[in-house]
């Protein structure tokens, strides 16, 4: 039950340009058209005619490469440092023919009709913004239900056009289990290209993305670690939790009061004991109790339903198996597995998500 993004200690990496070529591991052939991106960000390209590909990384760190073609096993790379990578990558052919995994259920329409409805809602989330976000080819997932649990496959990445916030999405879909407590968990790989336009539509889509990324916890972590965080915008402090799962016993702290302990020159420890606990103070209340989430890697996301104060609407809690936070200077968490996170930011899925590489500008 997680919400994380493919996440690994790594060493700082030049800003530099790699160039790889991908080969066919049966018929040691070069393959065009393989697609290469950086998971969860805008960053990607695809191979040439010679199974050649080339990525600027602009310095980033902590980071997973994702080779995708229809034709072969997705294949996927933890950067930890330039030096590693290998001249050449091999990509296994799928196993299954097309014939094979084009195959859906063939049922009462009506179930399928419910199932998708399950699966959307736990997918893309039930907030407001989600009314603007499309999942253009529906027909390439597998829904079955077992033991009271509705699982999902894919043979094939989900083409989901977020008009809010102006891009599309290629979410590579590994797992996804939602049970009948609505428990939810979903494993993939996700790229993200934003739709063309201009005028109008441009500056909607900017003013949604700046709206979006304020409320994220990578925008409150970036400008916690930079001590930009404006103690107006925020209550901050620790809870903790009763037996009948309500949050309680709010004790306030300030914000120079955390320390703020850096690891090296792109990750950051931040100690922390009990329900870390962030409530913003300009969020209007939400028209839904938002649920529970825990954190881990390759974008895992699972939720759980916790009963709340309908006051507690825009709070999101933190809690930590080690006691710590460990991000990087751009807001991202670093140490999912360790977390389980509730409250406002957890009830964030799909419809909401921006790519990592993301940030703001001074004219949006």
């Amino acid at each position: 039950m997680c919400c994380g993004i493919c996440l690994w200690f790594a060493e700082s990496v030049s800003a530099q340009m790699i160039s790889q070529v991908v080969y066919d591991s049966i018929e040691q052939k070069p393959i065009t058209d393989v697609y290469v991106f950086i998971n969860d960000s805008s960053i990607g390209t695809n191979t040439d005619d010679g199974g050649i590909y080339q990525l600027d990384l602009n310095g980033m760190t902590n980071i997973s490469i994702i080779f995708s073609h229809l034709s072969y096993d997705t294949y996927q790379i933890n950067l930890e440092r330039q030096s590693n990578l290998r001249d050449t990558i091999y990509l296994s052919p799928s196993v299954l023919s097309l014939e094979e995994i084009n195959v859906v259920e063939k049922g009462d329409k009506r179930l399928r009709a419910k199932r998708m409805k399950k699966f959307v809602n736990a997918f893309l989330g039930e907030s407001k913004e989600r009314r603007q976000v499309s999942i253009l080819n529906p027909e390439v997932l597998l829904l079955f239900e077992e033991d009271d649990k509705l699982y999902a496959t894919a043979n094939q990445a989900l083409m989901i056009e977020n008009r809010r916030l102006g891009y599309t999405l290629q979410f590579y879909l590994k797992e996804f289990e939602l049970t009948e407590n609505d428990d939810v968990i979903y494993k993939g790989n996700i790229s993200f290209k934003p739709l063309e336009a201009t005028g109008k539509k441009l500056a909607k889509y900017k003013r949604n993305r700046r709206r979006t990324y304020a409320e994220t916890h990578r925008s409150f972590f970036k400008d916690l670690v930079n001590h930009q965080v404006m103690p107006e915008d925020f209550y901050i402090g620790y809870t903790q939790m009763n037996y009948n799962r309500e949050f309680v016993d709010f004790q306030s702290t300030s914000v120079d009061s955390f320390q703020i302990i850096a690891v090296d020159t792109n990750v950051y420890q931040i100690p922390i004991r009990n329900y870390f606990t962030v409530r913003y103070r300009k969020i209007k209340e939400l028209q839904h109790k938002p649920p529970a989430q825990r954190m881990s890697p390759t974008f895992t996301t699972g939720l759980k339903q916790v009963k709340m104060r309908q006051d507690d609407s825009s709070t999101s809690y933190i809690t930590s198996a080690t006691d710590q936070i460990l991000v990087d200077r751009l807001g991202r968490i670093l140490n999912p597995l360790e977390l389980e996170e509730y409250g406002f930011w957890a009830s964030k899925r799909i419809a909401s998500m921006l790519p990592f590489d993301y940030l703001p500008s001074q004219k949006e």
